[in-house]
């Protein structure tokens, strides 16, 4: 049992230590590398005294809407098949659902950007964690494809009858290893604590116990991985060997050399011939998924602060934003930078600048699938056919962003209530002395 609890705790630490030092070298790919908010740069127009209007571009032609139904008892938003231009439902023409039924709603607006056709730019509405409101949110966005790929490796596994402490690992060094200690564990010995006397009373008593560690290591070169760490239940007396391959579908000679030196300039193996005998040699693929442009649009070389400026002028003077000046513009798309997007670096105001709200003073940033895009990427049939030419006058309100000092916060209630208890405290002492007078 001890032997067992001890097997635990070194299970514990070796994953701790090593778990991401492995991931790194082997190469598992767990997500995406390139996310769809690395096609994208993205602006929330939060600065107060913007307004805007989506009522007229979503009756226009050249748009697709992403349509949404809500459930007013569940709170859940399933996507739609998007109707035609002339079908658009805005916000003046939805009529509150009765109880139990499900609305319609406008997600976002797609149309082609002015800039280059094959970018889209998406018109949403979004909010800021710590604020009150809804501000537009323009979004250019490079459609991208699904591509998967695959890299063979090949793992091998010895067990050598030898304690790991009594191995040189250090050694490992000459040979132009590099040596990472990636956890340890430790056990307690003694008293008939060794395999097949657990029950052994007499040992127990007649014996001092004590306690012992042993490091794990993580050894790499090139494309090479090896892991050396105690060996199961009976890892005081058995080390164990992984080694790793990446990018081999076979183990050549050149990798089986290179490896059974090691193994001999550490302790673990006599003679190199032998070295790898009792190996056991499994080749498998490491598999993942990643997203790219889907247009002939790199998303390195694109001008994304030339799009957004383009896009912004634009939707001005069609009348969809009111209050930007060309000054604004540039600022904003100053800004702008290829993965400046999604909820943690999407571009917002705060203090007289324009900055990525991870950025700013007190940002709430979310973690996970909550910032936003994720690998789910953005396809190229959600554009358009034609281009966006012309905004229909808009037929509802504008909705306009709130001046800075209609903004409230917790601290602002603090302030207040701490003032109303200074000036009250003050005005009853000044009552109470004039009493005494």
């Amino acid at each position: 049992m001890k032997k067992k609890k001890a097997w635990l705790k070194f299970v514990a630490k070796v994953l701790s230590g090593g778990i991401a030092l492995s991931l790194i070298f082997v190469g598992v790919a767990l997500a995406c590398a390139n996310p769809t908010d690395s096609f994208a740069t993205e602006v929330l127009l939060n600065k107060p005294g913007l307004s805007y209007d989506l009522s007229g571009i979503a009756q226009a032609e050249g748009v697709t809407l992403q349509m949404g139904e809500v459930a007013p008892s569940e709170g859940e938003i399933v996507t739609v098949e998007a109707p035609k231009p002339q079908q658009a439902v805005t916000g003046q023409e939805i009529a509150s659902p009765e109880e139990g039924e499900t609305q319609t709603e406008i997600e976002a607006i797609i149309y082609r950007s002015h800039y280059d056709p094959r970018v889209a730019v998406i018109l949403s509405e979004g909010g800021i964690a710590d604020e009150e409101g809804k501000y537009l949110s323009v979004r250019v966005q490079i459609p991208t494809q699904e591509v998967h790929g695959s890299m063979p490796l090949v793992e091998m596994r010895l067990v050598g009858q030898m304690d790991v402490a009594s191995l040189d690992v250090e050694q490992a060094q000459t040979l132009g290893w590099e040596v990472h200690v990636c956890g340890g564990g430790s056990w307690t010995v003694g008293g008939g604590d060794v395999e097949g006397d657990d029950d052994d009373e007499e040992n127990e008593q007649g014996s001092e116990r004590m306690e012992v560690s042993r490091d794990a290591y993580l050894l790499r070169k090139g494309d090479l991985l090896v892991q050396i760490m105690a060996a199961g239940r009976t890892s005081l007396t058995e080390t164990e060997v992984e080694v790793t391959v990446n990018d081999a579908a076979s183990l050549s000679d050149e990798v089986r050399n290179e490896v059974a030196r090691l193994l001999v300039v550490i302790g673990f193996a006599a003679d190199e011939r032998a070295a790898l005998e009792n190996a056991s040699v499994e080749s498998k693929a490491n598999e993942w998924m990643d997203l790219a442009e889907a247009v002939d649009v790199s998303a390195g070389e694109f001008d994304w602060q030339e799009a957004m400026r383009t896009e912004l002028a634009w939707l001005r003077d069609e009348g969809v934003i009111a209050g930007l000046s060309d000054t604004e513009i540039g600022k904003i798309a100053a800004a702008c930078e290829r993965g400046s997007a999604g909820y943690n670096s999407r571009i917002v105001y705060e203090a007289g600048q324009w900055l990525p709200y991870r950025e700013t003073s007190q940002p709430l940033l979310l973690k996970g699938e909550l910032t936003g895009e994720g690998c789910g990427g953005f396809s190229l049939d959600a554009l358009p056919e034609g281009t966006l030419e012309d905004v229909p006058v808009p037929t509802g309100q504008s909705v306009v962003a709130a001046p800075d000092h209609a903004t409230f916060s917790p601290f602002n209630l603090v302030w207040i209530i701490g003032g109303v208890v200074v000036l009250g405290g003050a005005g009853f002492l000044l009552w109470y002395r004039r009493g005494l007078r």
